[in-house]
């Protein structure tokens, strides 16, 4: 199965947010604080301002996203500047399982 790389496309921010949760779920049993993790995975395309979001997709499904920040952006002072650097890395467990439509 053939897995593209894209750009994030805003007007499909619901379906990377579905990828975050995806991601997040088999956490849940051993995090403590389960719904404020699933509430900020999901809501992953929030960052698109301050970062790159970059979509992994194949045959119909949404298999994962990062966050990518690239080199001389704006980020924490303790990372040089021209490190490039991967903030949110979401990968969907089961792909199938996550619909990405027309991707």
């Amino acid at each position: 199965m053939p897995i593209r790389i894209r750009d994030f496309d805003a007007s499909k921010a619901a379906r990377l947010n579905t990828v975050g949760r995806a991601a997040g779920a088999e956490f849940e049993p051993v995090s403590r604080d389960f719904a404020g993790l699933a509430r900020r995975l999901g809501e992953a395309a929030r960052l698109a301002g301050t970062l790159e979001p970059i979509v992994a997709a194949s045959t119909g499904t949404r298999a994962g996203a990062l966050g990518y920040v690239p080199p001389q952006a704006a980020q924490e002072v303790m990372f040089a500047p021209e490190w490039v650097l991967i903030r949110v890395l979401s990968v969907a467990p089961r792909p199938a399982a996550v619909e990405s439509g027309d991707d």
